[in-house]
């Protein structure tokens, strides 16, 4: 017993470290993108990556789904969705501290947050959170006991309420910068493909016999 629980703390172990690595890497791509067209990097450029970064983990953590069910040799991609989520939601939480601390005079709260030209950014963002911190409890092991399989995996569906909320968040504020337009064409890309693999599910099953459980995707 002691030797499968430390085999699972090793592939978890793993998993942490790849998917903190996967941030790391997006993140030095956006930083490398700013000082080669700023000509500078300094703490607000650096919040403006950690954003950056957490919208990308996120919305790859849900794409993941369409990539590990679509493409069989590539389904151990699955695993991975739970920690990179994990790394965009952190990402998420470093990028509004240090908006609210370190750049008071960038952003002074809260007259900037409740601006009528900031306030569905804010809103979003919020509960953008707030529906992540939903789904890392419901995540938990035991959690997901209490919870029962369909339950826990409707909860996770939330993630896709969170990345229209995360692209809310990002296009109050210069909706034109061209990583933004990245952005939203990768986001529109993981739409379209989780479309396709709803609608590959609906044929393959609908000659299914009555009675039989139809495979559940998160």
């Amino acid at each position: 017993m002691n030797e499968l629980n430390n085999m699972r703390l090793s592939k978890i172990h793993l998993l942490w470290i790849k998917s903190i690595a996967i941030g790391v890497l997006i993140y030095l791509a956006a930083a490398g993108y700013i000082l080669v067209s700023q000509g500078i990097f300094n703490i607000y450029f650096a919040n403006k990556v950690f954003g950056w970064t957490a919208f990308f983990l996120v919305n790859l953590s849900m794409g993941l789904t369409s990539v590990g069910y679509l493409i069989s040799r590539w389904r151990f991609v699955l695993g991975y969705r739970k920690y990179i989520g994990l790394v965009g939601f952190w990402s998420f939480v470093v990028h509004g501290l240090i908006s609210l601390v370190l750049l008071q005079d960038e952003f002074p709260s809260p007259s900037y947050y409740l601006s009528s030209q900031q306030i569905w950014s804010t809103l979003a963002s919020i509960t953008a959170a707030g529906v992540m911190v939903v789904m890392i409890i419901a995540s938990r092991d035991f959690m997901i006991k209490k919870l029962g399989s369909v339950n826990w995996r409707r909860i996770l569906r939330l993630g896709y309420l969170v990345m229209v909320l995360v692209i809310i968040h990002f296009l109050a504020k210069n909706p034109v910068e061209p990583l933004k337009k990245l952005g939203l064409i990768f986001a529109a890309v993981i739409f379209l493909a989780r479309v396709f693999l709803e609608i590959v599910i609906r044929i393959k099953y609908k000659n299914q016999p009555t009675g039989q459980n139809s495979k559940k995707i998160l």
